[in-house]
Parts: structure tokens; sequence; C-alpha cells
């Protein structure tokens, strides 16, 4: 049993024995590249030479160096082990891994070593390497050698359900993917004992990995992933954890210590509710990456692979009605990801299951969904309509601003300052250089300050205030927002009106203060010349890279970079707009310590509101239309489907008749109303009608645990409850409807009641 289990991890390592020359249609020729690079490694080694193993990997302060020097010996290992790679049980290259394990025992990694640095390389980045290694090594290391390599996994590891143990006096808990790596390094520590109790210990501490949290990190009712306490992290620590516990699932299946049937049945409604929402054509939005953002590789589609790979590993596990999905769900992420990134560079194994789907017939790819979700619980929102997605980034007192730890992220101050992230058919504008050379200062979407950032300013801060969510109602509605208080500078109350082919952006600066304040519009990456043609109220301007305008439009288009990447603006209220076409340069090095410091070099159109420093009660509104043209764009600014009820410091309100649909923010407490609702406490409120139904929809954003939200509505509603949620109470029908929503509890998630329609008489 303990073999088989074995041969399981060798096989999504390096493939099977028969692989073919180690390349599948989806790898295209990374065998040859990485045969290449491994070359250069074994030339480079100096075991000898004692200070280091290689020159260029010198001791460093924050122990990156252990990781790196196990990831070249586990390049190395891969190269040697995988049949059909140019260096196939080459012995030279076998002696090279020898004296390398050798040389990191003896002077970097064992029992004793004093160590330094950032404690994550110690106890999960340095053991999985190792013990990846060690399982592909096992045929040639002696027992003894294999024992003594052994050793600091132990000492690092001793426990999976610890962490810190090596350099704090008091180890904690380990929690969400922390917990899933250290379960998996202790997992494979023990098989190489062969050691049946410590593969149980291994599995069991899996266990609070699964079911739901209300705090801390791990999966929440409403989808959101959260790690590190208070950031969301679904394509990032997420993204590991899933592809970690799916990679055991496969090994374990059908063993004494076998993950359940039903754990992977919700390891599948993970991949269904909490990362399908976020991927988009191959792409992982970036606002569930963290700090990953700023990584120059691998790139957001990468995390897609992850999820898309781990999807059809779990399809072998799971029932047959959730593993269908999976199967589904995965081809049109492979689908998508061969159309847009071309050769994808799976290894062999998952190769191997990629082609199984890909040339299954039987197994339809899945559509692309319209589909409106907050997530409450880590102050995101997406909207999907066809052709186009849209995000938002928002933060509150319970979700930090953004994490900027290990020289990562170092400009991320405005990442969720309500950013919004457009996407469409080009799939380049968040995922080609983007990071390094959009002005941070000025993100889409975001109101900011002007006054110069300096790295890492804001990092891991709370927002001072609560209210910061929305509302979802029906399948392709919502509603957003937040109230933006940066101290001594200004406070701001921004909504996001989800209607799917439009989507409406309310603000109002409350007060300013020192300097001026900014909302930004838009600041799109445009194609490689930087020619996207721009429509002003129907004339081209701002033409050339450096030209500015200033100017009060009803109306402006930016022609897309490939078909249907058009974007429309409407601005309702005419104010003044400031328009710049420029061309920027920046260097990942400049994001994340460990990047590239090469210049990349983008063009931008960018568009935004000044707010004056002595700004109260100051508002703006715009509306984006994806995907429309010049013309289309034009007609909906002269009659705009969408009605804007209010823009005050106390309400947002707009409406759209055409599709019944009605939404809200009631930002203060006290007796206002909207159109036909009236609300007494800080909410957000959505009413749809259709010819047979009302639907209500009401959250509270503030995640408040005590007291009610009363609500009044003058619809015409019928006799007849259809649907209520627990959190509601109908206290009356007619001649208005009267609810009471009970706050405790509901956590910002949205509660809904359903009547019938009153008959015309």
């Amino acid at each position: 049993m303990l073999d088989m289990l074995l041969e399981r991890w060798r096989f999504l390592l390096v493939g099977g024995a028969a692989a073919e020359s180690g390349r599948s249609p989806a790898r295209g020729n990374d065998g040859d590249k990485q045969s290449q690079g491994v070359t250069r490694f074994v030339q480079s080694m100096t075991p000898g030479h004692g200070e280091t193993l290689w020159s260029d990997l010198p001791k460093l302060i924050n122990a990156a160096d252990l990781h790196h020097n196990y990831s070249r010996l586990y390049e190395m290992t891969l190269a040697l082990e995988t049949a059909g790679s140019p260096l196939y049980q080459d012995s030279a290259l076998e002696q090279s891994i020898l004296q390398g394990l050798e040389w990191m025992y003896e002077h970097r990694y064992n029992e004793q070593v004093p160590t330094y640095g950032n404690w994550w390389y110690w106890e999960i980045g340095s053991p999985l390497l190792l013990v990846n290694i060690l399982c592909l090594m096992k045929e040639r290391l002696t027992p003894e050698r294999m024992v003594q390599y052994l050793r600091p996994v132990h000492r690092f590891v001793p426990n999976p359900m610890i962490m810190r143990t090596a350099d704090l006096p008091e180890p904690y808990l380990s929690t969400g993917a922390n917990r899933v790596w250290k379960s998996r390094a202790f997992l494979f520590y023990s098989l190489l004992h062969e050691d049946a109790e410590g593969i149980a210990a291994a599995r069991d501490a899996l266990s609070p990995v699964f079911g739901t949290v209300s705090a801390g990190d791990g999966f929440y009712p409403d989808g959101s992933f959260i790690q590190h306490k208070k950031f969301p992290y679904t394509g990032g620590y997420g993204k590991s954890l899933l592809k970690e516990l799916a990679e055991l699932t496969f090994v374990l299946q059908g063993s004494q210590w076998t993950i359940s049937k039903e754990q992977a049945d919700e390891m599948a409604g993970w991949v269904q509710h909490s990362f399908a929402p976020f991927i988009f054509r191959g792409l992982m939005m970036e606002m569930v990456r963290g700090r990953e953002l700023s990584r120059q590789t691998p790139g957001s589609h990468a995390n897609v692979q992850a999820v898309a790979v781990a999807s059809l590993q779990l399809a072998k596990a799971a029932s047959p009605e959730p593993a269908a999905w999976l199967r589904s769900q995965a081809k049109q992420w492979l689908l998508a990801l061969s159309e847009g990134w071309g050769d994808i560079g799976l290894g062999p194994a998952a190769a191997s299951l990629a082609q199984e789907v890909l040339q299954d017939e039987s197994i339809e790819p899945a559509e692309e969904k319209v589909f409106c979700k907050v997530f409450a619980s880590m102050d995101r929102a997406v909207s999907r309509a066809p052709g186009h997605a849209l995000g938002v980034s928002m933060f509150s007192e319970r979700i930090g601003s953004y994490e900027s730890i290990n020289g990562e992220n170092l400009k991320g101050w405005y990442t969720a300052h309500g950013m919004t992230y457009l996407y469409n058919s080009d799939l380049r504008v968040y995922a080609d250089g983007f990071w390094p050379t959009v002005n941070p200062h000025r993100l889409p979407g975001t109101t900011v300050s002007t006054v110069p950032r300096q790295n890492g300013f804001g990092l891991n801060r709370p927002l001072l205030g609560q209210f910061a969510g929305g509302v979802q109602c029906g399948q392709d509605s919502g509603l957003v927002g937040m109230e933006l208080v940066e101290p001594d500078e200004f406070r701001a109350r921004k909504s996001w009106f989800l209607f799917g082919e439009v989507y409406v952006c309310l603000g109002t600066v409350l007060e300013g203060a020192a300097g001026a304040t900014e909302t930004i519009v838009d600041n799109r990456m445009l194609n490689q010349e930087g020619s996207n043609v721009l429509l002003i109220d129907g004339q081209e301007g701002v033409k050339e890279s450096g030209d500015t305008l200033a100017s009060s439009p009803a109306w402006m288009h930016l022609s897309g970079s490939v078909p249907g990447a058009d974007v429309g603006y409407v601005f309702p209220d005419a104010g003044l707009l400031q328009v710049l076409r420029e061309a920027r340069s920046g260097s990942w090095r400049e994001l994340d310590n460990k990047g590239s410091a090469e210049l990349v070099t983008r063009h931008y159109l960018t568009a935004w509101f000044e707010h004056d420093a002595k700004a109260k009660d100051e508002g703006y509104a715009y509306m984006l239309l994806p995907g429309a043209s010049p013309q289309e764009t034009a007609r909906y600014a002269a009659e705009p489907g969408i009605h804007i009820l209010a823009c005050t410091r106390e309400v947002h309100a707009a409406a759209e008749p055409g599709q019944g649909r009605l939404a809200a923010f009631f930002w203060e407490d006290g007796v206002k109303s909207a159109g036909p609702i009236t609300c007494d406490r800080r909410a957000s409120v959505m009413v749809k009608e259709s010819e047979e139904r009302i639907e209500v929809c009401v959250a509270d954003p503030t995640h408040a645990e005590e007291g009610t939200i009363e609500l009044e509505l003058a619809i015409p509603a019928g006799r007849e409850v259809i649907a209520c949620s627990e959190w509601i109470a109908v206290t009356q029908l007619q001649p208005t409807v009267k609810l009471t929503f009970q706050r405790k509890g509901a956590k910002g998630a949205t509660q809904c009641v359903v009547f019938s329609k009153i008959e015309a008489s």
C-alpha cells in the first residue's frame, strides 16, 4: 500500500515511466528548456567551496536561499526522473543531486542549524521541496542517507497542526493553506519512514480545513476565502490550498487513509462557488490574488491552470454529479487557456488528465454564466454578463487594505479603494505588464488623495469604518459600496450599481482636506502603439501620447485593442473630466524586491474627476458600457435606461424601469427614502420586479450584531409571500409592505423576500 501511494505521487511529479518524450501537446518544448537550465545548474555547482552550493545564491538574512537551493535540486531531480527528458537517468546528473543533498544537509538544513529569516522557508518551503526530491530519489539513496535527510523535516514539521515550532517559544495552530502545506510535508515524511500512524495523523490534520468559518482563515458560507486573518486570497493561498488537497485526494484515494467522497464533493463546491466566479477566460481576477499580483511570474493564467488540474483530480474522487460539473468546467478553462495563452506548460501527469477531458467529445465545456455575486465576507463583488465581467475591490474594518510582506506588493496602496476591473476580450489589459506600468496613484474606480505615497503606505490597515459590502438580487443584479475614510485627508461614499449591461458608479466626497482628491473613471491599457481612438461627444481627442484635455462631456468612447473590447462612458451630470493619454514605464523590481529591474513600457488612457480640497458633499456619476459602439454610447447618453434617483451624502439610488430594477444605499441611520423605498438604518436595498413577482433584497454592510432594519415599500405587492429569509419578518402587506430585518448573525449577507404581484383590477 505504501509503495502504491509513493508511485502515485511520483506519477503526479514526473508522469509514468512510459511517458512519451516528456512532452504532451500542452507541454510544448518545456522539456528542452528545463534540461538547458538544469545543465547550467550542474555546471555552476560548487559543493566543494563550503560557503555556497551556487555562487549566485549566497546565504541571505530572509532564508530564501534555502528555498532557491532546494528548488534547483528539485528541477534537477525532475529532469533525472522524467521519462523522455534529455537528462533522463543521466549518471552525472544523479551524482550532482546526491552531492547537493549532502551539502545542504551539512551546511544549511539539518536538525541543529540555527534558524534565521522567514519561518516559512524552514517549515513549509524547504520541507515540501525536500520530501519531493527524496520521494523521487528513494531508490538512489541508502536507508541511512534517507533517515539523515529526513531529520530536519521532523525538526521543523514535528506536528502539522502547529506553526513556528523552531522560532517561537509559544507556537500556534496552523490554518488554511499553511495547515495543508504542513500536512503534506508530514504525510510524505511519514510515508518515507513507512509510518502508517503518521500518515493517518497528517490526513486527520486536514479536517479543520473543511467546513466553513465565521472568522479568521478559511472558506466562508458566501464563498469568500481569507488567509492571514483579513486578506482575500482565493487566487493565492486559496489556489494553493485547493491544489495541494486535490493532489492528496488523488494520491490517497482507495487507501486506508482516503479522503472521503463527502470531502471531495465539498472541494468541488469550493471550485464552483469560490473559484469559478473569479475566473474569466483563463484569467484569475487580480483582486483575489493578494500580494501575488506583484510577482512577475507566474501570471494569473497559471492560477487558473492549477485550479483546472485540481478540478480534474477531484473529479476522480467526487460523486457523479459534481464530478461531471468539474470536468465540464475544467474543459472550458483549459480551452480558454490554450486559446489565450498557447503553451501553458503542463507537466506529464497534468497533461494526461487534460488530454483525457479535452479528447472526450461527450464532455461539453461549460458555458460562460451571467451572474452577480457579492462576497460580503471579503469585501469583493463580481458581475458577469455576455462578453465581459466587472470586479469591485473594497476593504473595511474587517478586511485589510492590502498585504505587503517579504518585499512584495510595495505599491498596493489603493488596490482596495474601490478599484474596478473591467475584463473583456482584450485579455492582456491586466495580464501583460499592467502592474509595473499603471500609475499606482490612479487605479480605475478609486477615489484617492493626490498626496505622494511611499512604498508600503497604509499596508495591512483596516478602514476606519464598517460600511463595505452590498446586496445581490436575482441572478444578474447587485449593488455594492463602501465608505472610504483617509484620516486627515478626505471622506467619501462610493457605490456601484451592477446591472450587467451597464454599470453605474456614484460617489459623494463628504469632505476634503490638505491636497486635492481624485476619482478615477478609468485607467485603461491601450494597444502596443497607444493608438486606440478616443471619441469625446463624437469628436476625436487626446490623440498623441502626452496629450491632455479638460472638458464636461456627455459621453466618451474608447476603441478596443481587439474586437469586442470597446468601452463606452456616459456622464449624466457632465462634470469636469480630466483625460490623459500617456506612455508609462516601470519595472517589476519596483513592486517586488525579487522582480526584474528591466523597464517595461505600456500605453494608457486615464480619465478622472478632480475634487476640490475644500469639497463638501461633492458628487460624481458615470456609467460604464462594456462592448458598446460609439453610436450605442451616444444613444444611451441621450436616453439612458438607468435613472439616477439620488446621489447625496445620505442616499445613493438608481432605477432601471425597463428591467424592473431599483437599488438604493442608505448611508446614515434615520428614516430616509429613495423612490418607493423607505429605510430607517444604514443598509443596501434592491427591488426587482417581474410580471408575476416582486423580489426585495436587503443587506447590512456594517455587519452589525444588534438591532433591526425597518423597511417600508410602496410597491404593488399581492397577499402571498412566496419565499422569505429567516432574517426577515413581513409585518404588513398592504397598503404598503413593511419588513423587519434582524441584523444579528446576517454577517453582511443578502437576505430576500419574494411576493406575488397584485393583480390589476
